[in-house]
């Protein structure tokens, strides 16, 4: 399929090698190929005022995001006030039509003259968001190939993760160019292997180096006398059990919030998923301001 190759490419080039893709580095990618994005509001004035001056005000009132091309003018429109899930598909989408090298008349990529949908550059797009924000290759090779997971790693919702869990089960074998990118995400993850048991060695030495400390400058001990195998108590100091960082939060597929598993926000919800705080993060989320207030 094209538009998976265009993925593929698209990955490479920009360096990526972990899931899930993260809303700052397409808009890094995006930036990078000379595009403005703005995040529009059509109740703004300065907003209306340049949607106007392009024709475009209708289409951004009834649209969530399109990208615009006409002489040096080149910007991709983001509606304000979109989860931060679907304003990193609706980012996705649009860097499809731009790598794609698609085209209009009337200046807005993916309409034809008159408002009217190019189903085939739309249909291209869609393809390339799936691919870029989950690529099959990588998925196939990890046996990432269940519904669940696939929307655990990716962030995507539950029937865009079934359609590439589809396609996964029918990805048969790497072609080169996704050969390389394979390796790409492989050499990342041994970097990190190799990172935490170099910090692992570092930590243990430093430890040892601490507890040998201890022993020769305490005025109370002496070589010759015997260790206790038990220590006092008031030697004992108490921490936190729970380091942040690494817990689950839960998010739903239309908010803007991360949550802990018993807020009431998401209480009654029959939507949720359960993903690393950092992953939430990373895909643009924010803390919940009534069960982290811990953050503020």
């Amino acid at each position: 399929m094209v538009s998976r190759y265009y993925a593929v490419k698209e990955l490479l080039e920009n360096e990526v090698n972990s899931l899930p893709v993260t809303t700052e580095q397409l808009e890094d990618v995006i930036t990078s190929k000379g595009f403005k994005i703005i995040y529009y509001d059509v109740s703004c004035k300065e907003h209306a005022d340049i949607l106007e001056r392009l024709g475009v005000l209708q289409l951004a009132d009834r649209t969530k995001a399109f990208t615009y091309i006409s002489g040096h003018e080149k910007i991709v429109f983001i509606k304000i006030g979109i989860s931060a899930n679907e304003k990193r598909l609706l980012l996705a989408h649009e860097l499809g039509h731009i790598t794609m090298g698609h085209m209009s008349d009337n200046g807005v990529i993916g309409y034809q003259p008159g408002g009217l949908i190019d189903e085939a550059q739309e249909d291209e797009a869609n393809a390339f968001a799936l691919e870029f924000l989950a690529p099959v290759c990588i998925l196939s090779k990890k046996h990432i190939n269940t519904c669940q997971k696939i929307s655990g790693l990716t962030l995507l919702d539950e029937k865009r993760s079934r359609l590439i869990a589809d396609e996964v089960h029918n990805h048969k074998k790497l072609t080169n160019i996704e050969a390389v990118l394979f390796n790409q995400f492989e050499i990342q993850n041994k970097s990190y292997s190799y990172k935490t048991i170099t910090y692992g060695i570092i930590i243990l030495l430093m430890s040892i180096s601490m507890f040998l400390m201890f022993i020769c400058l305490s005025p109370e001990k002496s070589l010759s006398e015997p260790m206790s195998t038990t220590a006092p108590l008031a030697a004992t100091h108490s921490y936190p059990e729970t380091n942040i960082a690494s817990d689950s939060v839960y998010i739903t597929k239309t908010g803007k919030k991360f949550h802990k598993q018993n807020c009431r926000h998401i209480k009654n919800s029959s939507t949720i998923t359960d993903i690393s705080i950092n992953n939430a993060i990373d895909a643009g989320y924010e803390p919940c301001k009534d069960c982290f207030s811990e953050l503020d």
